[in-house]
């Protein structure tokens, strides 16, 4: 292999870059791939040397080490990266993001995006409440995430909310969505959509104020920072030890030859607080109808086989082993429909639609079907009102379910 070159342009700084891997242990090259990389990347990438003696690129804005080309290409455009690089461009005072003025207060999430590097997405899907005065309220439709003004600013620039809006807008073939194909599909979004902050919808009034979401963020604050509970003894003894006895102590006297080895009390440690849940109340919650009201149950111990593992049969501990689709993360691809005030053009719209109807219907006929069974039911007006349930939710089944096989065998006969 011949030696690199040193790069001038951005096609020998690649060129160069690709040899990297092959020549991390040729420590006389590291000034050539210090200008490859700043010529591609910047200049917060530089080339360090390791403990054993290797080469790999260290990022100075995150602090972190990458030891091939691939890894500094998906860590150059993941979230975390671009948001730490946000942040350091806000914070440079003579950095100018636009030149033209805006027309939002400078406080504002509007005139955040507006002035972000990071070209933010699905815009359309924020919705902002205020009161008039004071601090607003903010939640993102599409992830179903809800705060104040920096959470949802970085939600909305992020990685998560950004893949998110992509699928939602492309037919994507693969389940894994590359670095750089996010970035290519965002910069396709910004070029078709453009970016207009002011889709986001602004909901003003006292009574429509979400007060319960900020009350549940607040008891999840309360619950993270809260001290452990004390004991009842005195507080010099809880932080610091018993005094220790004074030198004319340390040894017998005289008098005495035998030495007291009798120990002082020991203190108990204080006890350890309980796990408390996520939110002191669970009706806060905008998706309680939708949301398992309990965690999975833990998985059965392993036993002698005399024993026998007793599973629990309480409905709400058996909603998550029977139910096979989350009814929260349907719901909030439901409200993404109605949200984005789109219509239903193609047959593959309305193919999606219709998919999403049988999920849920299918995850509420496999709870009611599983409350039925369940032997604690011993009411028989509540199962005869399950069983009506069940029947009701079988008929929608089948007709979806026929339904869909009828376009789609239309469709193919269609193709063919």
């Amino acid at each position: 292999m011949s030696p690199p070159k040193m790069p001038h342009n951005e096609r020998m700084a690649n060129e160069t870059l690709r040899n990297f891997s092959s020549l991390a242990y040729s420590i006389k090259y590291k000034n050539i791939f210090e200008e490859a990389v700043y010529i591609v990347y910047g200049t917060v990438f530089t080339v360090k040397i390791g403990l054993s003696k290797r080469m790999m690129f260290h990022c100075e804005l995150c602090n972190k080490d990458m030891n091939n080309i691939d890894s500094l290409e998906n860590h150059s455009r993941s979230g975390t990266h671009q948001k730490n690089k946000d942040k350091e461009a806000r914070e440079n005072q003579g950095f100018k993001y636009h030149l033209e003025p805006s027309n939002f207060h400078r406080h504002s999430l509007q005139y955040k995006l507006e002035r972000s590097i990071l070209k933010p997405v699905g815009l359309q899907m924020v919705e902002e409440y205020t009161q008039g005065e004071g601090s607003s309220y903010y939640k993102c439709n599409l992830c179903g995430a809800h705060g104040k003004l920096d959470h949802i600013y970085y939600h909305i620039i992020g990685t998560k909310h950004t893949e998110k809006y992509i699928r939602s807008s492309y037919k994507l073939e693969g389940t894994v969505l590359t670095a750089r194909e996010r970035d290519h599909l965002r910069e396709q979004l910004v070029q078709t959509e453009g970016i207009d902050v002011s889709v986001i919808r602004i909901i003003v009034g006292h009574d429509l104020y979400p007060k319960k979401w900020k009350a549940e963020c607040r008891s999840l604050t309360k619950i993270n920072t809260t001290e452990e509970p004390t004991i009842d003894v005195k507080e010099e003894s809880r932080y610091s030890p018993p005094p220790s006895p004074s030198p004319s102590n340390w040894w017998p006297s005289s008098n005495t030859n035998t030495i007291n080895n009798q120990r002082s009390p020991r203190l108990e440690s204080p006890q350890r607080k309980l796990k408390l849940p996520r939110c002191d109340s669970q009706e806060t919650s905008p998706s309680v109808h939708f949301r398992n009201t309990c965690p999975p149950p833990p998985p059965p111990i392993q036993c002698l086989s005399d024993q026998i593992v007793a599973t629990p049969n309480h409905p709400e501990m058996q909603d998550k082993a029977t139910q096979r689709f989350d009814l929260e993360e349907l719901m909030v691809q439901l409200n993404f429909i109605v949200k984005s005030d789109t219509e239903i053009r193609t047959s593959w719209d309305a193919k999606d639609v219709i998919d999403m109807i049988l999920k849920i219907s299918d995850a509420l006929h496999t709870l009611t079907k599983a409350q039925i069974s369940d032997p604690s039911y011993k009411d028989e007006h509540h199962f005869n009102k399950l069983t009506c349930q069940k029947k009701a939710l079988g008929k929608i089944l089948a007709h979806v379910k026929q339904r869909m096989e009828e376009s789609w065998r239309r469709h193919n006969m269609h193709s063919l």
